[in-house]
């Protein structure tokens, strides 16, 4: 099993084999630098991009692409 957690330089990396799993007691917050671009809210459960207030499911603050048979741009 290579599991494992580790630094190199100034960065964190995670390998696992299997599933990852992440269980937070709070929320679970993505940034890049100093900007937050993702969150999920524990205690909405609700899922955020672009935003650190997501108000239903999947909350997003910005275009998005929808890929399918009938594909369009919001």
């Amino acid at each position: 099993n290579d599991t494992r957690i580790f630094e190199n330089s100034n960065d964190l990396y995670i390998d696992a084999d299997n599933d990852l799993y992440l269980r937070p007691d709070n929320d679970l917050i993505f940034t890049s630098a100093t900007n937050e671009v993702m969150r999920y809210d524990t205690g909405l459960d609700a899922f955020g991009i672009g935003t650190t207030t997501p108000s239903e499911k999947l909350s997003v603050s910005g275009s998005i692409n929808v890929f399918g048979e009938h594909g369009h741009k919001w």
